[in-house]
């Protein structure tokens, strides 16, 4: 009785380790998805300014124009951010997906071999 108790809790933790595998490289610090929507945003917001900025007048509105040049500058870069985040968030999820095939079929792999080694024993009762 304490062989099969030992076995049956030395499959369910091999199993639970297996499965929990998998789980570690799916973390993604932002969502796609908000980025995506930021992005598109702030594509909005760089438009509309560019499109104020090349109305301004330099010697009239020197100011504004300023104020919309930092602006720009600003938006920009965080765009370029933006991007930069939605990049690498993107290769993460591809790389986890990758490990996680991985994991997996390393985790059937052990759950099949402890099932052989149990089932195995429980024919050799002499052991």
């Amino acid at each position: 009785m304490k062989k099969i108790f030992l076995l049956i809790i030395i499959l369910l933790f091999s199993f639970g380790q297996a499965l929990s595998l998998g789980e570690y490289g799916g973390y993604v610090f932002f969502s796609i998805e908000a980025l995506e929507k930021e992005i598109s945003k702030l594509d909005t917001e760089i438009e509309n300014a560019t499109k104020y900025f090349l109305k301004l007048d330099l010697n009239t509105q020197r100011n504004s124009y300023f104020y919309t040049e930092s602006f720009l500058k600003i938006k920009l870069e965080q765009r370029d951010a933006a991007r930069f985040y939605l990049k690498r968030n993107l290769e993460e999820v591809e790389k986890s997906k990758r490990e996680r095939n991985i994991h997996l079929f390393i985790g059937i792999g052990i759950f099949s071999v402890l099932l052989l080694c149990m089932t195995f024993v429980f024919r050799n009762k002499n052991i």
